[in-house]
């Protein structure tokens, strides 16, 4: 009944060092060995001087797993020593079957009364399992008197060593299940509960307190991990495990976000936040530190590579001198300047009027009547040495163009070429809507000249993938994995003599992606809501990002007055908030007092869309817009929205439409998750 763990290594020299990504699949040694000490203060995450239990709460991979099992098996490393503070165990609720606990003709009650039952059994046995593992010094008739004492068994079967106590508990698990798994036979059938609720684990904590005179003071810790495994009804009786911590024995939960859906106890009380328990948000507090989690973050990798991927010099070598060379194994993106010379885009032409942007214009002057001024407009917006400030010329002429029904295109384009010459001559302070256009605009016209291009918008380095990563420790590390395999796929050597390239990191990126949308994303009916909403709201920021004239700079997030939005379109956010693919971000209106809800699409998946994972701009929405987008019947609101929203930032802008080319028009951002 007690869960086991890897013997051997699950990393070997020649593998992928990344892709074990799940805590609970490594061994103790691996466990201390790839430990790098998070963001998180251990004041915060583990009990000291107080009785207060805790609630940890993340998404899938936000490092929970990892933190339990580092601190059960180091404070058991520890408990030799005089005085030891604390004695923590590592529970995974994922042996129980919980699941099988329920129905069958029986009310919940009586269930929750059997399923603690076989849980302070199965609790016990871990702990046992632990201490002999690790061979403490113990006085085992001591314990095994304790845990006895809270069985209502017969004197005779009492045992004298923590073997005899284990085999015992082992044989009321069997005795338990086996009752249990005929009752769906057997209504009638009868289920011996041989412990009065708390009981067990309370016994157990009080005499390992007794067994050793170094652990009198100590706390006992119960880590409960994937508590989301356990049903609605019966996550009461760990509720009140949780309601009855004490300095002697205290509980920790830890949950994904969705997977903690009650706070009830079986008295019917609730468990409050700051008052019966502290909840601690891994995600949010990697968030709120980035600083901090950035060094983690890179910690996090180099203990991976060490020491089967490193020189065996920078491996013994310090934190940073590792960090150092982590940095030179990966090739940055280039740094983005207005003066960027058109070698940094060597798949743009040499000649400006072949580029696709300038083609575009052209088209447009022409078919919207301006076909007099195409030729002179082009000459003083060119810029060929500079791709981005040709770039930044031609949004600035596309706002002057949207400005007035009948705008003076000649004038305005001579007034762009003559800031343009000052932003070449380098003239202090640059132009004002020039500086304006860089400073919010750049990494988006940046974008816009690799689509031009026919190029995949890069997403590399370092401190990208970070970024990306949320805030997750295991999304970073699928990010690794699937540029390690990009890399030997390409034929290069992952953290070899050379830096991995840009268009390898592109392509690992992308990958690990379609990854996240996969692991996090089920089938069913809600997978398939939430997916018509993330392929709605994606497609029309793409189209919003790449159009003329951009209202909104590096757009990846969206606001919206929650409160308005239909049931469905709450219960859709709920979920896409719950499964990390967006990430929510409460504002309060400036100029209402409604609370405005902004949420950003999750920097893992905005690759899907060729958005930016740093967010600036934010997309001011409806409520009524964003029912269109979860509704199942709402194509043709979607479609207003789209015609609306884009009518506004797409040359002529005033009269009839300008042609749209086939290529674009075939490749209008049609991308779906499936």
């Amino acid at each position: 009944m007690v869960s086991t763990l890897p013997e051997t290594p699950v990393i070997s020299p020649g593998q992928n060092p990344f892709t074990v990504a799940k805590a609970d699949n490594f061994g103790r040694d691996e466990i201390v060995r790839l430990w790098a000490e998070p963001p998180n203060a251990w004041a915060d995450i583990l009990p000291s001087g107080t009785s207060t239990a805790r609630i940890l709460v993340g998404g899938k991979g936000c490092g929970r797993t990892h933190i339990m099992r580092y601190h059960a098996i180091t404070s058991l490393e520890d408990a030799g020593r005089p005085n030891t503070p604390s004695l923590a165990f590592w529970i995974p609720l994922s042996g129980l079957t919980a699941s099988k606990y329920s129905g069958k003709g029986w009310d919940a009650l009586s269930w929750t009364r059997v399923f603690g039952y076989a849980l302070e059994l199965y609790v016990a046995q871990h702990v046992l399992h632990a201490i002999l593992e690790a061979d403490l010094p113990v006085a085992e008739s001591v314990l095994a008197r304790a845990v006895f004492s809270a069985l209502q068994l017969e004197s005779r079967r009492r045992p004298t060593t923590l073997r005899g106590l284990s085999r015992l508990l082992m044989a009321l698990q069997v005795e338990v299940s086996s009752a249990t798994n005929r009752v769906p036979i057997d209504p009638n059938a009868v289920i011996q509960i041989r412990a009065e609720p708390g009981h067990l684990v309370m016994a157990l904590a009080n005499g390992l307190r007794s067994a050793n005179p170094n652990w009198r003071e100590s706390r006992i810790l119960y880590m409960f991990d994937e508590f989301e495994l356990i049903p609605t009804e019966l996550q009461t009786y760990l509720q009140s495990l949780l309601r009855e911590s004490t300095v002697v024995a205290t509980v920790i939960i830890g949950s994904r976000h969705h997977g903690l859906r009650t706070y009830r106890t079986l008295t019917g009380e609730e468990n409050r936040v700051g008052s019966e328990f502290t909840r601690i948000e891994l995600d949010r507090i990697n968030a709120e530190r980035p600083r901090v989690y950035r060094r983690f973050a890179k910690l996090l990798i180099v203990r991976r590579l060490a020491p089967t991927h490193m020189p065996a010099l920078v491996a013994r070598g310090t934190d940073d001198k590792q960090l150092d060379w982590l940095h030179a194994k990966l090739q940055p993106m280039p740094r983005l300047s207005p003066l960027a010379p058109a070698s940094q885009f060597t798949f743009l032409s040499d000649e400006s009027r072949s580029r696709p942007y300038f083609g575009r214009l052209m088209t447009q002057l022409r078919d919207s009547g301006h076909s007099s001024v195409a030729d002179a407009v082009f000459a003083l917006l060119c810029a060929p040495q500079h791709p981005l400030l040709e770039k930044a010329n031609i949004l600035l002429f596309y706002r002057a163009w949207s400005s007035s029904p009948e705008p003076n295109l000649l004038d305005a384009a001579e007034e762009i070429q003559a800031d343009a010459s000052r932003v070449i001559a380098r003239t202090h302070p640059m132009p004002r809507d020039h500086s304006e256009v860089f400073d919010k605009y750049l990494e988006d016209l940046t974008a816009q000249l690799y689509r031009d291009g026919g190029r995949t918008l890069p997403y590399a380095g370092l401190d990208t993938f970070i970024d990306m990563s949320e805030g997750n420790p295991r999304n970073l590390l699928n990010l690794f994995s699937h540029t390690f395999d990009a890399a030997l796929f390409r034929d290069e050597v992952p953290f070899g003599p050379n830096a991995i390239s840009i268009d390898t990191q592109t392509r690992g990126a992308k990958a690990a992606s379609d990854w996240f949308i996969d692991d996090v994303v089920g089938p069913g009916d809600d997978a398939r809501a939430v997916t018509r909403f993330l392929d709605n709201l994606g497609n029309l920021m793409r189209e919003l990002r790449f159009s003329d004239k951009p209202y909104e700079s590096s757009c990846s997030a969206f606001s919206v007055d929650l409160g308005a939005c239909g049931d469905e379109t709450r219960r859709v956010l709920d979920l896409a908030t719950g499964w990390s693919l967006l990430v929510p971000l409460p504002h309060k209106d400036k100029n209402s007092k409604r609370i405005i809800t902004k949420f950003q699409i999750s920097g893992m998946i905005a690759p899907r869309w060729d958005l930016p994972i740093h967010r600036r701009g934010t997309l001011s929405l409806l409520p009524g817009n964003v029912d269109a987008m979860c509704s199942r019947d709402g194509d043709s609101e979607y479609a207003e929205l789209r015609r609306s929203r884009l009518s506004g930032v797409r040359a002529p802008f005033h009269g009839r439409p300008a042609r749209r080319e086939a290529s674009e028009e075939s490749d209008v951002f049609q991308t779906r998750l499936f």
